[in-house]
């Protein structure tokens, strides 16, 4: 996988029973079931702090305490739907870290292209955003494209000629394209398949595995499968439908980024309830690069605008 995913730390020390391994934190599988828990714990946090508290707060789900001079993970939601928030923040980042291969499937996927008729000019004008994104309000140009609400959670916008906002369009309907993004590991049919069929979800990105193993896109092809046997749609309505539901290898995400990603968030999310101080250290902070020193001395995110194209950046 793109070592960019990752934390900087130079090396991760595991120490074993046996032996001594040193070595890259991406080298090592951190839900590697013969590692111990605490390890795990331990690469978990390495791997994904630097980005645990960055999607966070793109999401709307981390707040700088003035109090307690720290950034920390405060939220409403069941964990879920938080994950499913940070899971969108995480999409639209991928999508500009990794524009080659996981920004060019995703834009070709929603806006119904195939990979070749994606241009580098495309890729290079339209900026992903997630619609739940509050700094959205804060420009008169991307104002109209904060929305919660939406059925869409990834969408992607550029500058046209007359120096106005747009949004991707449908290659062949005209329609707006976009992405949902589900982290559930179960209830398919009313969260996804339904919600697919009756049109409200264009293109839907299931992310997780079921505790089986089994991934939730099996899952929805198996339902629509029992579906046409069951004559409650046609085989070319249940074609149609998979077809706009997806998993993260479709679109260049190794899945056990997504699963170990998971399995940090719950960890981040069990221990939001806990004193600030203990918190901290479980969501991390971003790498030294992406922190600036607050007035009270410590670092916390820097913050940062909207990506914007670059003629208005």
């Amino acid at each position: 996988m793109d070592q960019t995913l990752y934390s900087a730390e130079p090396v991760a020390i595991v120490r074993l029973p046996t032996q001594v391994i040193i070595a890259e934190p991406s080298a090592i599988r951190a839900l590697d079931p013969s590692l111990p828990p605490e390890i795990q714990q331990r690469l978990l946090t390495m791997q994904y702090r630097h980005v645990t508290l960055q999607d966070a707060k793109v999401s709307g789900n981390a707040y700088y305490d003035a109090q307690q001079q720290d950034w920390i993970i405060r939220t409403t939601r069941l964990e879920p739907a938080f994950k499913g928030l940070v899971f969108e923040a995480m999409l639209a980042r991928l999508c500009r870290e990794q524009q080659p291969s996981v920004g060019k499937r995703a834009f070709a996927w929603c806006t119904n292209r195939s990979i070749g008729r994606v241009t580098q000019k495309m890729l290079d004008e339209y900026i992903p955003f997630i619609t739940a994104d509050r700094r959205l309000q804060d420009r008169p140009l991307t104002a109209t494209f904060y929305n919660p609400g939406s059925p869409f959670d990834l969408q992607f916008y550029r500058i046209n000629e007359a120096g106005a906002a747009e949004l991707a369009l449908q290659a062949d309907t005209g329609a707006l394209a976009g992405i949902q993004a589900k982290a559930i590991q179960g209830s398919e049919r009313t969260e996804i398949i339904d919600p697919v069929l009756s049109g409200r979800y264009p293109h839907v990105l299931t992310m997780l595995n079921h505790k089986t193993g089994e991934h939730s896109y099996e899952v929805c092809r198996r339902l629509l499968s029992a579906m046409v046997k069951k004559n409650e749609i046609t085989s070319e309505r249940a074609m149609n439908a998979l077809n706009r539901i997806t998993y993260p290898a479709a679109l260049g995400i190794d899945q056990a980024y997504i699963e170990d990603y998971s399995a940090f968030i719950s960890l981040s999310y069990t221990q939001r309830v806990q004193p600030a101080s203990d918190l901290v250290e479980a969501i991390a902070l971003e790498v030294s690069e992406n922190l600036t020193s607050s007035p009270g001395g410590i670092l916390v995110p820097a913050q940062r605008d909207l990506i914007l194209p670059p003629t208005l950046q």
